[in-house]
C-alpha cells in the first residue's frame, strides 16, 4: 500500500490534533469470531504507515474514522462492524502513541463512510483531537 505522511497541528506546546491516512482495505467483518490474524495485519500495517509518534500522549482524545469506499466497495451494513474492523487500528493508535489507551476514560470513537470519494479510496481517515487540560 501507499504511503501517506502524517499531519500534526500544534497550539503553543501541547500537540491538539493528528491526521492520519491508512491506504488500504477495512478487514471483512462478515463472521461472527474474526480470526485474530486480521486484527494483528491491520495493527502492523497501520503503524507502518503511521509510525511512532515520539512523544506519547497524555490527554484524552476523540477519535473520528472516516473509511472512504473504493471504485467497487459497498457501505458497511452496520457501521458497527466498521467499528469492529477498525479495532486492529485502535490498537496501532495506542501503540503508535496517538492514545493514551483506547478506553472510554481516555478515547471516544465516532466511526463514518463516505461513498462521495471514490477515487480516493479504498483508505481509511483518522483525525485525532486531543481535549484542553
Amino acid at each position: 500500500p501507499m504511503v501517506e505522511a502524517s499531519e500534526m497541528r500544534f497550539h503553543g506546546n501541547s500537540q491538539t490534533s493528528h491526521h492520519l491516512i491508512y491506504v488500504g482495505h477495512l478487514p471483512r467483518m462478515n463472521r461472527q469470531a474474526p480470526h485474530w490474524g486480521v486484527r494483528w495485519n491491520l495493527k502492523r500495517n497501520c503503524l507502518k504507515q503511521w509510525g511512532i509518534w515520539p512523544r506519547p500522549a497524555s490527554q484524552k482524545a476523540h477519535v473520528t474514522v472516516t473509511r472512504v469506499l473504493g471504485p467497487r466497495e459497498r457501505l458497511m451494513d452496520e457501521w458497527e462492524n466498521g467499528s469492529v474492523a477498525f479495532k486492529g487500528g485502535s490498537d496501532a493508535l495506542v501503540q503508535g502513541n496517538y492514545l493514551v489507551d483506547d478506553s472510554p476514560q481516555w478515547a471516544t470513537f465516532e466511526c463514518r463512510q463516505d461513498a462521495s470519494r471514490r477515487s480516493l479510496g479504498p483508505r481509511m481517515e483518522v483525525d485525532v483531537r486531543y481535549e484542553s487540560a
